[in-house]
Order: C-alpha cells, then sequence, then structure tokens
C-alpha cells in the first residue's frame, strides 16, 4: 500500500457522517383553476373569450370578482361535430386557466365557475412561495440542525469537529404546486365532457378551498473530526 492510499484511508476514518432535515408546513400562496366550458358556438383564439357567449358570461363573472384579464388564459379549443360538417355553428369545448393569486377572492371564483351549468371544474393546483429568501431560510434551517446533531454526537465519542470535508443539499420537496382533485371531478374527468354528460355543480364540488403542504429539505455534511482521547 502507497502512502497515498493510506492517506486516503486514514482520511476516511478521521470523518462522522451528519444529516440534517428541517420541514415545514406552508399554506399555498396562489391558486390556478383548470376548467373547461361547453359553447354553442365554434370560435378559435383568444378572441373566443369575448366572442364566445357561454367563454364571456364566465369571464365576465371572473372580473367582477376581482380577477383581471391577465388572470384568464383560453389553453384550447375543441370542437364537437355531430353532423360532419364543421363551421361556427358547432358546438365546442373551451379550455382555460384561472389564476386566482390572492387567495381571499378563491370562493368567489369558485362560486363563477360552479354557477354556470356548462362550465366543469377540472382540477385545481396550489402554489407554494419557492422564492430564493425562502429557500436560503429553509436551507440554513437544516445546516444548523446538521451542526447541532454533530456537536451532540462529538461530545458523546469524546472528539472534537476539526472542519467540514464535504457537503451536500438534498432537495425534498415536490415542486411549486400541488393538484388536488375532487372525486366526482376525477370521474367526469375520465369521460373526457362527453356532451350529454351532466356537468359539476355547486352541490358535486368537494374541493379544498385552501391548502397546506409540508416542504423538506436535508443537508449531507461530512465533519472531519479528532481521534477520541482516552477516558
Amino acid at each position: 500500500m502507497n502512502k497515498q492510499q493510506e492517506r486516503g484511508e486514514m482520511d476516511q476514518a478521521d470523518i462522522l457522517h451528519v444529516r440534517g432535515v428541517y420541514e415545514e408546513e406552508v399554506s399555498a400562496t396562489y391558486a390556478e383553476l383548470f376548467v373547461t366550458v361547453q359553447g354553442a358556438s365554434l370560435i378559435a383564439g383568444d378572441i373566443a373569450l369575448q366572442k364566445a357567449r357561454e367563454v364571456n358570461q364566465l369571464v365576465t363573472d371572473l372580473k367582477n370578482s376581482g380577477l383581471t384579464d391577465e388572470d384568464i388564459q383560453l389553453l384550447g379549443v375543441r370542437a364537437a361535430v355531430s353532423s360532419g360538417i364543421l363551421g361556427k355553428s358547432s358546438a365546442a369545448i373551451y379550455s382555460l386557466k384561472i389564476h386566482c393569486n390572492d387567495l381571499t377572492r378563491l370562493v368567489d371564483v369558485l362560486g363563477c365557475v360552479t354557477g354556470q351549468k356548462n362550465t366543469l371544474l377540472l382540477r385545481i393546483e396550489w402554489g407554494f412561495d419557492l422564492s430564493q429568501e425562502a429557500k436560503d431560510r429553509r436551507l440554513t434551517q437544516a445546516i444548523e440542525r446538521a451542526n447541532a446533531k454533530a456537536r451532540l454526537i462529538a461530545q458523546a465519542l469524546g472528539v472534537k469537529l476539526i472542519g467540514v470535508r464535504r457537503f451536500m443539499e438534498e432537495d425534498l420537496h415536490p415542486g411549486s404546486k400541488v393538484s388536488h382533485y375532487g372525486e366526482e371531478t376525477l370521474y367526469r374527468g375520465r369521460k373526457e365532457l362527453a356532451m350529454r354528460e351532466p356537468l359539476m355543480t355547486s352541490e358535486d364540488l368537494g374541493l379544498e378551498i385552501s391548502h397546506k403542504h409540508r416542504i423538506s429539505i436535508g443537508v449531507n455534511v461530512e465533519y472531519r473530526i479528532s481521534e477520541i482521547t482516552a477516558a
């Protein structure tokens, strides 16, 4: 065994591996609603938000509840052709995304969606604060827990912490958004809004109007330690 290998083994022998984890329960800061609207006429493009009667009625109600044009996005239009001829008189299904940045307005927004018999709420996606400031705060907490754990172990073993050999951050939370589905919504969503299928009413809603989610962050630290002192 050469001297370099000996130094490597000695270096590994004087290392303390510690993992620190910080968890907290955070409340959603915004919500995005995904809905579909059955329309009696087919209009392509964003102009459908103004020209398609059923869609425009929903948009008007949403704006009266405090949302803006920027909060309402048309995702797509699907034609429902029964006679084999596609035209402006063909029925259509419009897919919309509604952004609600102020959750105090969410009840009113849901009321607008469920108040129309031709509108179906597919799902709600809850958004959380994943700003750099929030990430840094959680990371600091995880490091402090790792340091405290390392000091406790070192004291019990009779060794001293000399320094850090390696550090690795571990992001444990799934992302910035969490989807929520109602049982009734999932069932009807799988049927892809068949034109004869009864649509969701306020009695069918059964969805949360606020949401909390547990976010975790972990760190793995290798501390250099001194040799164990004799008792």
